[in-house]
């Protein structure tokens, strides 16, 4: 099996692979632990036929089940090291569902809500790209908005978009 591996400033590694049925599988690798796994019949699909998410826990348990052991499990302080990617900049991807107080808020109101610095770098917004939002867009349900900031700042961040 041939692995393509590519560097996403700021955000982690890409892990691309083709299986012997033909799936190609996109792993998306976050400095927080986060996975995201896509499956593509081909390379240059748009859409995925499958994918899902991984928290770092899940991440860990997981592997340790393909390994089929649990000796040599990584410990926490390596995930952590790898969160922090050195005190830098972490870019990650909030979902905001039907019950986020962040649903009609503006950029400007939702970047403020932080105690910490955070900036919504972008917005997903069905099959847009919002890049750069001014601070007067409206954040709307099923909108997915890339943040970047410090890693405490991002998982503040992410905590209060899920409140009601």
């Amino acid at each position: 099996m041939h692995f393509n591996e590519t560097e996403l400033p700021g955000v982690g590694k890409k892990i691309t692979f083709k299986n012997s049925e033909g799936i190609y599988t996109v792993m998306i690798l976050h400095h927080n632990g986060k996975r995201e796994f896509y499956y593509l019949e081909d390379d240059d699909d748009d859409e995925p036929l499958f994918s899902t998410t991984l928290t770092s826990e899940e991440t860990k348990e997981l592997a340790i089940k393909l390994l089929g052991s649990r000796e040599d499990e990584p410990d926490d302080d390596s995930y952590d090291h790898m969160s922090l990617v050195r005190k830098k900049a972490l870019v990650n991807w909030v979902e905001i569902k039907d019950h986020s107080c962040m649903i009609e808020r503006s950029v400007g109101e939702a970047q403020q809500m932080a105690e910490e610095e955070v900036s919504i770098v972008a917005i997903f917004r069905e099959d847009d790209l919002l890049s750069k939002p001014s601070d007067d867009v409206m954040i709307a349900d099923g909108d997915t908005l890339m943040v970047l900031g410090r890693k405490k700042a991002v998982e503040q961040f992410e905590n209060i978009c899920k409140e009601s």
